[in-house]
């Protein structure tokens, strides 16, 4: 799932700065490659990847950079388990599934749910929050599939990035329903950021560089986690996790100097997600 402090280093992929989607004169649609769904972005925003290197299928759009932190809105579906009907009565036990499934990253913790409408269904409206950054999910079942959005931004820059996220909640449309949610085809290719690699230009690994690696493990578990619950996947996630801390821990006990096995060590668990 990329937290506002990794600051978009993970992506390499620089973007402006957005403004508030009042003042977007350029609105965009997204359209899936398998053409199973589309919704409407800001022409600031470009293509967000399934893995944090950039690479596998397009799952939604982004606006990261620096001076932004993280800005993603990913959409996804999978056979609803579960809840099978969004009502009033069940929004509570459809965000306690968001909630389980995030109870795995400890620095996330639960905000609030609300009830909204998505697909001309109704919806629920998850936030949460990890180290300033908003994780939002919104979510709905239709025809025993559960559809979600994934939106990411800084929780001081909600009023600057969440109309992005209502924009694309309130336009997303099943063009092909026989075909699955999260397949489309890259508007543009990604182009690494100087400084985004596991290390420094003279070899040594970098405490910006680890940082990035530490929490895209954060985000890629995230992802893991919605696309699978099964006690393999939570198992993997948590070890992930466990050992992702030791390196950091070991960081700082080392005076927050990071040697290059740090960097090495936390690309391979990063790969074990992905």
């Amino acid at each position: 799932m990329r937290s506002a402090s990794r600051a978009g280093l993970l992506c390499g992929f620089m973007m402006l700065a957005a403004t508030p989607l009042s003042a977007q004169q350029d609105m965009r649609e997204f359209t899936a490659g398998d053409g199973s769904y589309s919704f409407r972005y800001p022409g600031t925003f470009g293509i967000d990847t399934e893995f944090a290197d950039g690479t596998g299928d397009p799952v939604g759009v982004k606006a990261s950079s620096p001076e932004n932190g993280d800005v993603l809105i990913n959409f996804y579906s999978r056979p609803a388990t579960g809840v099978t009907e969004v009502t009033q009565a069940t929004a509570q036990a459809l965000a306690d599934q968001y909630v389980k499934a995030n109870a795995v990253v400890p620095s996330v913790r639960y905000k609030s749910h609300k009830m909204t409408t998505m697909l001309g269904q109704p919806a629920v409206d998850i936030l949460m929050e990890q180290r300033g950054a908003i994780k939002r999910f919104v979510a709905t079942v239709l025809d025993g599939r559960e559809y979600n959005f994934y939106c990411v931004y800084r929780a001081d820059k909600a009023g600057q990035f969440a109309p992005a996220c209502d924009q694309a909640v309130a336009t997303v449309a099943l063009l092909d329903p026989r075909a699955p949610a999260g397949s489309a085809e890259p508007e543009e290719a990604n182009a690494e950021e100087d400084g985004d690699a596991a290390a420094t230009s003279d070899g040594i690994c970098s405490l910006k560089a680890f940082r990035g690696k530490e929490l895209a493990v954060t985000e890629a578990a995230s992802k893991a986690m919605m696309k699978d619950q099964s006690p393999e996947a939570v198992a993997r996630v948590v070890k992930a996790h466990q050992e992702a801390n030791a390196i950091g821990e070991r960081i700082t006990a080392n005076g927050n100097k990071p040697i290059e096995k740090d960097c090495t060590d936390i690309e391979a668990i990063l790969a074990t997600l992905e």
